[in-house]
């Protein structure tokens, strides 16, 4: 059996394409397929069933992919290691994260000022709200948000961030019109955007920062989102009062194009944290990385340590 065909099996798996493999791998569609072919012939069973322009993995395949996901990337892992002789951080990173969060302005500002800083190391960044599996689809880094139980496995390293508080916000040209509520009671009477992750009924748990004093309000959106960049858009053009994460609102709000609602009241925070598959071969551009955005997170006022 040859080691290159079964490679390229576990890319055409990962990326779901013969396309998609090829462009990772570099070389024609034709030679993808040719090697998936050889490595079924070689195994003397079917690891895929193809469709016109798509296939699905077999059972044999399926179970091929899965475990020899992981030894691949571990191989690459341990031949950087080998190869990366030099301190300076340098080669491909492979990082997911949210939609809303990695979009986020300080993020891509964070990302920015660390490929200032390292030049040869080159960014590859997938943003998704699906739950990556880091280590089985090749990545070195998942930034993920979260709640107060931190995510991840048994094969899965974790640094925390931080929490970015959550609270209410409006456009001023929003509280001129409809007024600015003095109590949690008065949301009821307001127009709210808000996010599917409160639920079908959209409750709000408000918490007061005195912290004697707490209310639990239901509310019924005009609009509802996944993504917080949505609702952030939303907010700014003055459609309604919306519960956002500091980290989004609190640059805006300095600038006066959005207001704190009932700003002695908050809702609990999202936790953040970076995880990254666990290997004895941390490669110097994945560690330096990750010490990078923890020290961008612990230097943000929007974030709690």
């Amino acid at each position: 059996m040859n080691l290159t065909d079964l490679e390229t099996f576990v890319h055409v798996a990962d990326q779901g394409t013969m396309s998609g493999a090829a462009e990772r791998l570099g070389v024609p569609t034709s030679t993808v397929s040719r090697r998936v072919s050889r490595l079924e012939d070689a195994l003397g069973m079917a690891l895929l069933r193809r469709a016109h322009r798509s296939f699905t993995l077999t059972e044999h395949g399926q179970h091929l992919f899965t475990r020899c996901a992981p030894l691949f990337t571990e191989l690459d892992t341990v031949l950087t290691a080998l190869t990366d002789q030099s301190p300076e951080p340098r080669g491909l990173l492979r990082v997911t994260a949210p939609q809303d969060l990695g979009a986020a302005p300080f993020v891509a500002d964070t990302m920015a000022r660390f490929m200032e800083r390292w030049p040869e190391v080159v960014l590859d960044v997938t943003l998704t709200n699906r739950r990556v599996m880091l280590a089985e689809e090749g990545y070195d880094v998942g930034l993920r948000a979260h709640g107060p139980q931190i995510p991840g496995g048994a094969n899965l390293m974790v640094r925390r961030l931080g929490v970015s508080p959550m609270a209410l916000f409006a456009a001023p040209s929003y509280l001129d019109r409809r007024g600015d509520p003095e109590d949690p009671g008065e949301l009821a009477a307001h127009r709210c955007v808000s996010n599917t992750l409160f639920g079908g009924v959209h409750t709000w748990e408000l918490a007061h920062d005195d912290q004697e004093r707490s209310d639990r309000i239901v509310v019924e959106p005009t609009l509802e989102s996944n993504d917080f960049n949505l609702l952030l858009a939303m907010a700014l053009a003055g459609s309604g009062i919306c519960v956002l994460p500091l980290f989004l609102a609190g640059p805006l709000m300095r600038q006066g194009l959005l207001t704190r609602v009932l700003p002695e009241w908050s809702l609990p925070g999202g936790h953040m944290s970076l995880l990254w598959p666990q290997s004895r071969h941390l490669a110097p551009r994945v560690r330096t990385f990750i010490d990078f955005m923890a020290d961008a997170f612990a230097n943000n006022c929007d974030f709690k340590n």
